[in-house]
């Protein structure tokens, strides 16, 4: 009998583990749909539990076990109320309609089997659930014990001849039903952990999708073995002007001009995250060519890694920058150097390999002068005007400062005193070529140069500052009666009426010289 018992066991087995197959169909998690699922759910349940009962071990008439404690026990457990309601529902008049000494027997084992297992689900399966804890097979081991305990119990009380019956049955179901209830439990189990991940897995990629389709950034994902652009949001849509679908056609190095291999080495790049983020000119479809910041690495998609791109349009940044250096370093009004960049570069030229070294001071002549009588705007006109003698006489690579309000420096590394001096005169030779309202054109030049290492550039600084001033005094003297007539005489021409007489003349001749003898020193 037991050996014919255990067989039966093992049959039974074979229908309940069609129940985690059911687990599996019908765990989704479309939730306009959950009441059918459940009302499918026990329908199946209940076919699987008459069937189950329509195959038993049979012991004295009307009397018989079969596996339904299992079954109803673990979708109680598993499945909720509404499942386990119908089947109960269905497996319970189907053993009363059987009927036979065990009925009320075998109904009490289908109410205590489904009860304990909703009450086991309401608190301990899903204490487990909420803390993300694992359902260790112990609690199911435990769980199949409690279970067919009640079972035993409901045998003893509403079974006839519950001695003869319980002696044969009492040790199978007490220890192969527990490890029955086990073996399913884990195999339902496995299938709740499959459901997880997978609600993971969509929970993840809905996140992904709608950061990807709503982020106020151009997106794209690339596959990383040839650069295909496998999907792109609509602002990349906007930006390079194509379609998504248009996009999807399209190689990356369609976009930011790239050859394969070097494309290649540059994905290798982000997929091994050795660099995340790439500066590249990208052509827009009406053929405009933009700056952008790329911000790319691995990223995996339904179990296939791929590239994410976040790219960033930075060409107007990217101007601006440029303008602020610009500004930084240059002169507003002259657009030469100024003071700052020629400091900078004077540390970084004062090297042995670009002996000798020349420093050029030049100096205005006459300019407080000059925005006195015309104005400052001829007064910038002026400095213009010293601005292209200098270039003029300059090669390409000299750097040219403006460090005052008329002082200009020019830094010439690798260039004898000899050979400065020559720009020098060229500078002077070209002054006759200009004028400013009939005035002419006066700069004082200062020059020294370094030639060892031991001397301080600094002190070469303060030489050629030093020659310079000496030079403006000398160069004053001559300039400053002709200059004062200029001046007078253009006054005389826009204004006939403030034509003075020579005894006013003479003593604004006389102020002026006091006041040119001042601003020249």
């Amino acid at each position: 009998m037991n050996r014919e018992f255990s067989i039966g066991l093992i049959y039974n087995l074979s229908l309940l583990l069609v129940l985690s197959l059911i687990f599996s169909i019908v765990n989704t998690r479309i939730e306009k749909a959950k009441g059918l699922r459940d009302v499918l759910a026990g329908v199946l349940i209940g076919i699987i539990g008459i069937a189950i009962i329509g195959n038993p071990d049979f012991f004295v008439e009307g009397v018989f076990f079969d596996g339904r404690s299992i079954l109803l026990s673990m979708t109680g457990l598993f499945f909720g109320i509404i499942p386990t309601m119908i089947a109960v529902l269905m497996t319970g008049f189907y053993r009363l309609l059987v009927g036979g000494g065990g009925a009320l027997a075998g109904l009490a084992t289908i109410l205590t089997s489904s009860f304990i297992g909703f009450v086991w689900r309401k608190y301990r399966l899903q204490k487990y659930v909420l803390d993300k804890m694992y359902f260790p097979a112990i609690e199911l081991y435990i769980f199949g014990i409690v279970v067919h305990m009640a079972m035993l119990v409901d045998l003893y009380i509403f079974l006839p001849q519950q001695n003869d019956t319980l002696s044969i049955v009492a040790l199978p179901i007490i220890t192969l039903y527990p490890i029955a209830s086990v073996f399913l439990g884990l195999i339902i189990k496995s299938q709740i952990d499959k459901t997880i991940i997978i609600q993971k897995m969509e929970e993840s990629e809905a996140r992904y999708r709608t950061i990807f389709d709503n982020t106020y950034a151009a997106m794209m994902i690339l596959d990383p073995e040839n650069g295909d652009i496998l999907d792109a949001n609509k602002f990349a849509s906007q930006f390079y002007g194509h379609s998504i679908e248009k996009l999807k056609t399209m190689r990356m190095t369609e976009i930011n001009g790239l050859t394969r291999d070097v494309m290649k080495m540059e994905m290798e790049k982000a997929k091994q995250r050795m660099k995340n983020i790439f500066i590249f000119t990208h052509q827009l479809s009406n053929g405009e060519s933009r700056t952008v910041e790329v911000h790319s690495g691995p990223l995996t998609i339904n179990g296939k890694q791929v590239l994410y791109s976040i790219i960033h349009d930075i060409t107007d940044r990217i101007r601006r920058d440029k303008e602020i250096e610009y500004l930084s370093f240059h002169d507003q009004l002259t657009g030469l150097y100024n003071r700052r960049f020629y400091e900078v570069e004077l540390k970084r030229l004062d090297t042995a390999r670009n002996l000798p070294i020349s420093i050029i001071m030049a100096d205005v002549n006459g300019l407080k002068l000059v925005n006195d009588a015309f104005g400052h705007s001829e007064g910038d006109n002026l400095l213009l005007i010293v601005r292209d003698i200098l270039k003029n006489a300059c090669r390409e690579d000299d750097i040219i400062s403006r460090i005052g309000g008329d002082e200009f420096v020019v830094l010439l590394p690798k260039t004898s005193y000899n050979d400065a001096y020559t720009i020098i005169q060229r500078m002077k030779e070209s002054e006759v070529d200009y004028n400013l309202n009939g005035l002419e054109i006066s700069i004082s030049f200062g020059v020294a140069t370094k030639t060892s290492e031991s001397t301080s550039i600094s002190s070469v600084y303060r030489d050629a500052e030093d020659n310079m001033y000496k030079n403006k005094f000398f160069e004053s003297r001559k300039l400053k009666g002709n200059m004062i007539d200029t001046i007078m005489q253009t006054l005389y021409e826009k204004n006939p009426r403030e034509k003075i007489t020579p005894k006013e003349y003479l003593f604004f001749v006389k102020r002026w010289q006091k006041h040119w003898v001042l601003t020249m020193n």
